[in-house]
């Protein structure tokens, strides 16, 4: 099925709504147009409302016009929101995990919602292992050199840092690697550095 939503207003109805139902085979059998739609929590559908449906089968096509029709779907208000207003970097943790849940429900690519969920999951790791780094510039092999020499060095990290994540994050959509594993990479790379230049520091 092929949904296309007009527009969302504020209390979670849908306006403008058309759904393409295929078969198995990508025969279209059924184009509906409703002009507004309301999600009903208790029974997990959506009541399209003002509805004009075309039926196609073999014996040939068929229109119609009802007043209602139910539409039962996981869908809720919420989720249709967030997939249509929000990105993935602009959700919470609990927003994304919703989200790849429902995904995953619907048979869709999540891979986009996984590696933000990672990268915000994995996000206090990541700040505790630039600020080991930074401190290494200020005990370790560094202490000696100018400041303006450790500010340009840190820049340099701090840029490599994050051309890092640029590259293993499109990469593990790519390749279906692991989001975890393409957000952890980076992190795990600083944090062995930083280590390491403590460990030259005594």
């Amino acid at each position: 099925m092929f949904m296309e939503v007009g527009a969302m207003d504020a209390g979670g109805r849908l306006v403008g709504v058309r759904q393409y139902f295929l078969d198995e085979a990508r025969h279209m059998t059924v184009a509906r147009e409703a002009a507004s739609a309301r999600y009903v929590a208790d029974e997990k559908a959506w009541v399209l409302s003002n509805v004009d449906e075309t039926l196609m089968d073999e014996s040939g096509t068929r229109s119609r016009h009802v007043d209602e029709v139910r539409w039962p779907s996981e869908a809720t208000p919420e989720l249709l929101g967030v997939r249509v207003l929000l990105g993935p970097a602009n959700l919470s943790i609990r927003g994304l995990a919703m989200q790849i849940a429902y995904m995953d429900r619907e048979d869709l690519d999540a891979s986009r919602y996984r590696l933000a969920y990672w990268s915000k999951l994995l996000q206090p790791a990541a700040i505790l292992g630039l600020s080991l780094l930074a401190l290494c510039f200020i005990l370790g092999p560094l202490r000696e050199v100018s400041m303006g020499t450790r500010l340009a060095v840190g820049t340099l990290t701090g840029l490599a840092f994050k051309y890092l994540e640029d590259i293993f994050g499109p990469m593990s959509m790519v390749y279906r690697l692991p989001a975890a594993a393409a957000v952890a990479a980076p992190i795990l790379i600083c944090w062995v550095v930083a280590l390491w230049m403590l460990r030259r520091a005594r």
